[in-house]
């Protein structure tokens, strides 16, 4: 059965991290066109199944687009069971592809918490079955986990007339990091987790007792969802020989086994690929044998094949085809001439004759040898103008870092099903039970940043720590105590941050490195760079180079508002100062081979060549080397970048690459995540519009997310909280106050009531909507005063005070 998704849109649309697969778009008559091409070709192959996912744009908390009749899941079904009868279309009957939650039913409010209402959501999901049903579907297939919902579409078949609709239900879903690539494929606005009506990851009472309630309220089928970590519960459902048993392979699962497949270590893609070349360099040499004329165009033909054969060779392993050794043959006993002494080959009489000529060679002058030989051996080589060490020279230890977390991060990824299990990258941040930061530290091969060092920048600049420093929310650094003794000696240093326009408005998330970096330029009193990759987001996001530009002018403006002295700092798109940048990108690029960038960012042979190409044009800006005129003319001046961990790969590659080019590593320091509303599983995103808090939103706007959306460390129940108290370290409104609240003994007196039960959720969330909506309106107005002139000034490229 072949999982496929669908959307309304006419085109279709490449899933990232699922590549090759497709969102599979309408066309522009909505009969599918192409997806019915694609199945046509694969069921020639023997498909005989596919299973349907929604994706859509609108989206609202009872996921009104699910049952909708233009819902691309019910347009398709009709369009495949009348261009392809003989195929069977099950579809999944779910809601978190259609809530603006994300959750995979009714929410209600309990307490000022969130929690899913289990009967309506039953009756929901009843309703949207019937409508697939009514569509053509052979199949549906409830994947929400919520109690007694198979005996509830079962009576709404059997009253309907549909008794001959078969229900393949999930019976033991388990929760896991598993299904975040199927997460992108539906656009999915989710960002917490299902832990409460998921199953529980080492339970098998779970499935078991929802395996006796399925089959009882009437499943055809069910399903072990994720399958390759859970055959013992396949074998457990097996062995009681009632109804199939389906083993859902998740999309997490078919990226591993892809990715693997794919990799240039692969062990099957690289043997497969030396089969053909072995099997077509005999094909030439039998050709050849034959010696005959009429096979001249033949062999040029297999030869061209050949070399095509030995490029992908070079392309998939990075290194030259060379044909396998043939095992060592024992040397064959020779039969002994007449006279009793066995013949010498034409090998052993020259190697006799060899040794012969050294020895007399020896003898005759043994001592000058000697001396001359210790000469040779003393004397240096003499290094080649045109060696490249970038290619052949080992990986520095900062490299072997950067690939050992690539390897690292894959195994946590394939994985998912351990307890912890985090992904933190460039691009994705996913953990289980919250981001780990004592093992990011461990793993990226950082330094905390202790109290002493806190309280020496306090010594140096004369001003108290910024609260970030001081609750912890920088806590990680490289080098930042060479930048502070350079400092105390009277050497000044410069900044550099930057931001990918991605929306046209900052998140309170992005606020972070913005704020605490003009805190560093006001108390250190020193330059600062900023760059907008608008290029980047052009060649990693679905996003017009002109989108880009808009959404970087607009972001400058939000940047600008944080507080920096237009004196001191210069902002610079990338497209705009690519040309001063150029020379130190190239240099670069020179010493990154691209198994290493691969290895480092993980990109596939399916990414854009801008993708591999991008990381040396956000590693120059390290350098003072690049602002000739705006750092004037300053050579060796020191860099230090605030900034989240997640792009910490970027700047071990810069570090490593430095001292070859003749430059200073430039230093770090590394903040947390602001995390979702949903949780602290993740970032806030700015991909997840409703469920992020923009610096232009209302008042109105932040209480609603807020009081929506914001995950509750509080207790169940009243009587749960008052007795036991609030989880302070998984409570959203509390960990975004610890950002937000200034005051440090307010913020203490917030903790030990609400920790203590004393204090209810509501209070925190309220209290948290009055200082997010009181900051974001001051934030407006200081917005709203920056003119496009001021931006221009900004961006000129001119020398900066220092």
């Amino acid at each position: 059965m072949y999982p496929l998704f669908v959307t309304l849109r006419s085109e279709d649309k490449p899933i990232r991290g699922l590549e090759p697969e497709l969102q599979w778009g309408q066309g522009e008559d909505g009969r599918f066109a192409s997806l019915v091409t694609h199945l046509r070709a694969l069921m020639d192959k023997g498909l005989t199944s596919v299973m349907l996912f929604g994706v859509v744009e609108d989206k609202d908390a009872r996921g009104s687009m699910a049952d909708d009749d233009t819902t691309p899941v019910i347009k398709c079904t009709r369009a495949l069971r009348q261009a392809l009868p003989e195929l069977l279309v099950a579809c999944d009957v779910c809601m978190c592809e259609y809530t603006d939650h994300g959750h995979c039913g009714i929410l209600r409010d309990v307490d000022g918490e969130q929690v899913l209402d289990n009967a309506r959501t039953v009756e929901r999901l009843s309703s949207i079955a019937l409508a697939y049903a009514k569509a053509g579907a052979h199949m549906v297939c409830p994947s929400d986990m919520m109690d007694n919902r198979i005996g509830a579409i079962r009576k709404t078949f059997n009253e309907n007339g549909f008794e001959h609709v078969s229900i393949m239900a999930y019976t033991s879903k388990k929760a896991s990091v598993m299904y975040a690539p199927f997460r992108d494929a539906v656009e999915s606005t989710f960002q917490g987790d299902r832990k409460r009506y998921q199953h529980p990851v080492g339970s098998t009472s779970h499935a078991e007792l929802a395996f006796e309630r399925d089959v009882q309220q009437g499943a055809d089928s069910v399903i072990v969802k994720p399958s390759l970590f859970y055959s013992d519960i396949v074998a457990r459902f097996a062995a009681k020989k009632t109804v199939p048993v389906v083993c859902y392979l998740v999309s997490g699962e078919y990226k591993m086994v892809k990715d693997y497949g794919d990799s240039t270590n692969s062990l099957e893609a690289v043997a497969q690929l030396t089969d053909k070349i072995v099997a077509t360099g005999n094909a030439i040499r039998e050709l050849k044998a034959a010696k005959d004329a009429a096979n001249a165009d033949k062999i040029a033909a297999q030869v061209q094949t050949l070399l095509a054969l030995k490029a992908q060779f070079k392309e998939l392993t990075g290194a030259d085809y060379a044909p396998p050794q043939a095992a060592k043959k024992p040397k064959a006993e020779t039969a002994p001439a007449a006279d009793g002494d066995a013949p010498k080959s034409k090998n052993q009489l020259k190697k006799e004759k060899k040794l012969a000529e050294q020895a007399a060679k020896k003898a005759a002058g043994g001592a000058k040898a000697g001396k001359q030989a210790g000469k040779q051996k003393q004397k240096k080589a003499k290094p080649s103008e045109s060696a490249k060490p970038a290619d052949s020279a080992a990986l520095p230890s900062d490299v072997d870092l950067l690939l050992r977390q690539a390897e690292f991060q894959h195994q946590v990824l394939s994985s998912g099903a351990a307890a912890g299990a985090q992904v933190v990258t460039p691009w994705d941040v996913e953990a289980e039970d919250g981001v780990d930061y004592d093992k990011l530290v461990e793993q990226f091969g950082s330094t905390k940043i202790p109290p002493e060092m806190v309280e020496r920048m306090e010594r140096l600049t004369g001003h108290k720590a910024h609260r970030y420093l001081r609750r912890g929310y920088f806590f990680s650094h490289r080098d930042l105590d060479v930048i502070l003794d350079a400092y105390e000696k009277g050497e000044k240093f410069f900044l550099y941050t930057g931001r990918g326009p991605s929306s046209g408005s900052l998140h309170m998330g992005h606020l972070i490195p913005f704020t605490f970096t003009a805190w560093l330029q006001k108390v250190f009193d020193v330059p600062l760079v900023i760059q907008l990759t608008n290029d980047e987001k052009f060649l990693f996001k679905d996003q017009t180079l002109e989108e880009s530009e808009v959404m970087a002018w607009e972001n400058a403006k939000d940047i600008i508002a944080c507080g920096f002295d237009v004196k001191k700092t210069f902002i610079f798109a990338n497209t705009d100062y690519i040309k001063e940048m150029y020379p130190q990108i190239l240099k670069v690029q020179k010493c990154v081979t691209y198994n290493q960038v691969r290895g480092i960012f993980g990109f596939t042979g399916s990414d854009n060549i801008g993708k591999s190409a991008f990381p040396a044009i956000q590693a120059v800006p390290s350098f003072s080397e690049t602002f000739p005129v705006v750092l004037g003319g300053r050579k060796g001046l020191r860099c230090l970048i605030p900034h989240a961990i997640d792009q910490d790969p970027y700047f071990r590659m810069t570090r490593d690459v430095a001292p070859r080019i003749g430059y200073l590593k430039p230093a770090s320091m590394h903040s947390k995540f602001f995390p979702a509303l949903q949780g602290s599983t993740t970032k806030m995103s700015a991909s997840k519009a409703s469920t992020t808090i923009y610096i232009s939103d209302s008042p109105e706007d932040i209480a609603n997310k807020i009081k929506k959306y914001a995950f509750s460390g509080g207790g169940e129940t009243k009587a749960d909280h008052e007795k036991y108290g609030a989880n302070l370290e998984a409570d959203i409104p509390y960990q975004y106050l610890s950002f937000m609240l200034e005051d440090d003994e307010e913020l203490d007196r917030i903790g030990r009531e609400y920790g203590a039960g004393r204090m209810m959720s509501g209070e925190v969330k309220q209290k948290l909507i009055d200082v997010m909506a009181e900051y974001t309106l001051d934030f407006q107005k200081r917005r709203a005063a920056i003119t496009d002139d001021l931006v221009s000034e900004f961006m000129s490229v001119r020398p900066l005070e220092f």
